[in-house]
């Protein structure tokens, strides 16, 4: 049995200023405040394996590596269940939910289990029963390592294979099945590819990783835009890259660093590792960088787009989740900033009720409603433990459509406490 208890959280909103001097460029913001009270804290479950959720209309989703897919209702967060890895696939390592909201896609790295060596593959499961899913055919090989993403949309899947190739896939879109049983197409493209998102038509690929001056593409860290009908003609679009921060676990040297679309597909935003990017994606053999938002030294690992706001969290220096109205894609607006007590903010997923952040330190998706800002864990249990109201401040520069600074925080006492997760294979249900 899971017990949920409730977290009050208060924010504050940015003002931001601008000025010019007769020298040089400057850009300042100046941080009105931030204020955060947490009166619970979830009890740590060892090293956390959560790297995404994913949600649809009323269920909530996430990838928790060997200990399966954890699950739950959306307005039953309480009642959550944890599904072993499907058979054949050796842990649930990247997820992504069709649109429809019927299938999910399952990316499984390679390794060992149980002492027996898995394969690295992929699955497609049936939402028919939002609380058990099924797997759809036989688990698929992929060649994939030691990291990758899967994204699968209007009847395309592709895989992004690490340091391996770039696979795509076909699936039926009535019945999820993945026709052939065999790629499309096998190719290589950057040096590196840790994240992919598809376009809604699943024409093109978005690919994040490092790029291959072997190519054409440049030397650095960024966003390759790949028509897959001729993947030769790609668009590299240079993002700063961030270092995997220490104690995270994960194994690129680069830590994945997801990207949304918006809602009409024309415009995608990017995080990076000094903030936010958007990308002008509308013709795909003539993409354009139009703005960023930096938050240097701040890293963002995963964003989410809801209507005109986008929402991002990351956790280095310090876990945080930074809201920006994005209804002039050539000049993001910082509104606000919330500095997070959970430690290892990695996934966000979004709707217009509730915030839902995969948190890697302890395994849990942590929920947050919009309106009352009270939060709630699922995937774990929570002990109590009031924290006082922390404030912050931010000075910096700030210049058109960016938001640079340093951080002036006072340190954060985390929540600590020592507790297993929740058994795979159980549901639990809360009062």
């Amino acid at each position: 049995m899971t017990t949920m208890a409730g977290t009050s959280v208060w924010a504050t909103v940015f003002f931001q200023k601008r000025e010019n001097n007769l020298w040089m460029k400057r850009r300042l913001f100046f941080l009105m405040g931030l204020v955060m009270a947490v009166v619970v804290a979830p009890s740590m479950c060892g090293v956390g394996a959560t790297t995404r959720v994913a949600i649809s209309r009323t269920h909530c989703y996430a990838a928790r590596g060997k200990k399966g897919l954890l699950m739950f209702p959306i307005n039953r967060r309480s009642d959550y269940e944890v599904m072993p890895p499907p058979v054949g696939l050796g842990q649930v390592y990247d997820i992504f939910l069709e649109p429809s909201g019927r299938f999910l896609f399952v990316l499984s790295l390679g390794g060992s289990v149980n002492g027996t060596e898995s394969m690295s593959g992929f699955t497609v499961l049936s939402l028919a029963d939002p609380m058990a899913p099924a797997v759809i055919g036989t688990p698929l090989p992929v060649p994939a390592g030691p990291y990758g993403a899967i994204c699968g949309k209007a009847g395309t899947v592709i895989v992004a294979g690490g340091e391996s190739n770039l696979t795509v896939w076909r699936y039926d879109r009535s019945t999820g099945a993945i026709t052939g049983g065999r790629p499309v197409k096998s190719f290589r493209i950057g040096k590196s590819q840790d994240r992919v998102l598809l376009s809604n038509d699943g024409r093109v690929a978005y690919v994040k990783g490092e790029l291959d001056p072997a190519m054409g593409m440049g030397v650095g860290y960024g966003v390759m835009i790949v028509p897959l009908s001729n993947p030769t003609l790609i668009q590299p679009i240079q993002v700063p890259n961030a270092p995997a921060p220490l104690g995270s676990g994960m194994p690129p040297l680069v830590f994945p660093m997801e990207s949304a679309l918006s809602e009409d597909g024309k415009v995608l935003f990017t995080a990076h590792g000094e903030g936010v990017s958007s990308v002008n994606v509308s013709d795909p053999l003539d993409c354009l960088l139009l703005t960023d938002v930096e938050t240097i030294p701040q890293e963002y690992y995963s964003i989410a787009v809801v209507g005109q706001r986008a929402y991002a969290v990351g956790y280095s220096p310090y876990p945080r989740m930074i809201e920006l109205d994005v209804s002039d894609p050539e000049k993001l607006v910082v509104k606000k900033l919330w500095r997070l007590t959970f430690k290892k903010p990695v996934s966000i997923a979004a709707n217009e009720n509730f915030f839902f952040i995969g948190d890697r330190a302890s395994d849990c998706v942590v929920v947050i409603d919009r309106t009352n800002y009270l939060a709630s864990w699922a995937g774990c249990t929570v002990k109590p433990k009031p924290l006082s109201p922390v404030r912050s401040s931010l000075q910096g520069q700030r210049g058109p459509g960016s938001w640079r600074g340093t951080p002036n925080t006072p340190s954060l006492p985390p929540p600590s406490s020592s507790s297993s997760g929740a058994p795979a294979g159980t549901r639990h249900r809360g009062h």
